[in-house]
């Protein structure tokens, strides 16, 4: 959804042997907020479409009634999910 969300805890043992802990600030040493990054999102398509002729008499010709098939690729040229 465009960002990214972290924190880490680290955890050491004081010289008179007790454990101590804190979990990672964005804003100094008080408060256990993530860090939030923003990631880019750039939304992109991409549509190639190619025709064959189908020249069903062979006779080098379009006539009434032949044909023409499409196929259509798609791909995602951007960085994010695309539906529908």
């Amino acid at each position: 959804n465009g960002t990214f969300t972290n924190s880490a805890e680290v955890v050491g043992t004081t010289p008179a042997g007790a454990e101590v802990t804190d979990i990672s600030n964005n804003d100094g040493y008080v408060g256990d907020n993530p860090t939030v990054i923003e990631l880019c999102q750039n939304a992109a398509i991409a549509i190639v479409k190619t025709g064959v002729f189908n020249d069903e008499n062979d006779n080098d010709c379009s006539d009434v009634d032949e044909t023409i098939t499409y196929t259509f690729t798609v791909t995602n040229q951007g960085n994010v999910s695309l539906s529908n």
